[in-house]
């Protein structure tokens, strides 16, 4: 069954994918394994405004670089379709 949700989520178009991936995110950081918020909904953005400043002043000092959004996408369409060949290969053996 998790072939099969792969396939389909590879199967989406690229601003759906990054939807899918956002809520996958989303839902993991929000809940414990009892479904319970870990955070409120206010302290959670507390946290990640904290993060975003954090990240915004580190690119403003030069610390670190940015990278296109598109090409991240890309490079992680790559990794995924590798992890699936390397997937299926291991199921042939």
């Amino acid at each position: 069954m998790k072939d099969e949700i792969l396939e389909r989520a590879l199967d989406l178009s690229p601003e759906d994918r990054g939807e899918l991936v956002s809520k996958l995110q989303e839902s993991l950081e929000m809940e414990e394994d009892d479904g319970e918020p870990v955070l409120s909904e206010e302290e959670w953005e507390e946290a990640w405004g904290e993060e975003l400043e954090k990240r915004l002043e580190d690119l403003k000092s030069g610390r670190v670089q940015g990278v296109d959004g598109w090409e991240m996408i890309c490079r992680a369409e790559v990794e995924i379709e590798e992890r699936i060949r390397q997937l299926e290969q291991q199921k042939r053996r």
